[in-house]
C-alpha cells in the first residue's frame, strides 16, 4: 500500500515540476522578446494590441507595451519594436524598460 502512495507522490512531483518548468520557459521566452530583442511577447494575450502596442497579458504576468509597429520599421525617428515596456509579475513591477523614443 504504502508503494503505491509513494509512485503517487513521484508522479504528482514530476508533474507539479514539468509544469513550472514549461511556465518558467513561456515566461522567460516573452521577457527575451520584450527586453532583449523588442519585440512584442510570444505566449501571451491581448485585446488592445495595435501598431503603437497595448497591454499584453500572460499567466501570472503582463506587459504593458508602446513603441511602433506598424508598417514602416526603417524610420529614422521612430525605430521599430518596443520603446517602453514595464512587466508586472503577480501585480507587482518586475522590470521596466525606456528606449528614450517614445514620448
Amino acid at each position: 500500500m504504502t508503494e503505491n502512495k509513494d509512485r503517487l507522490f513521484i508522479k504528482v512531483t514530476a508533474t507539479a515540476i514539468t509544469v513550472a518548468l514549461l511556465w518558467l520557459g513561456i515566461a522567460v521566452t516573452d521577457y527575451v522578446m520584450v527586453i532583449g530583442l523588442y519585440r512584442e511577447p510570444i505566449f501571451c494575450i491581448s485585446a488592445d494590441a495595435g501598431e503603437g502596442g497595448g497591454t499584453f497579458n500572460g499567466l501570472g504576468y503582463s506587459y504593458e507595451i508602446k513603441g511602433n509597429f506598424g508598417r514602416n520599421p526603417d524610420s529614422e525617428t521612430d525605430p521599430y519594436g518596443v520603446h517602453f515596456a514595464r512587466l508586472d509579475v503577480l501585480g507587482f513591477e518586475a522590470k521596466m524598460l525606456y528606449r528614450g523614443v517614445y514620448e
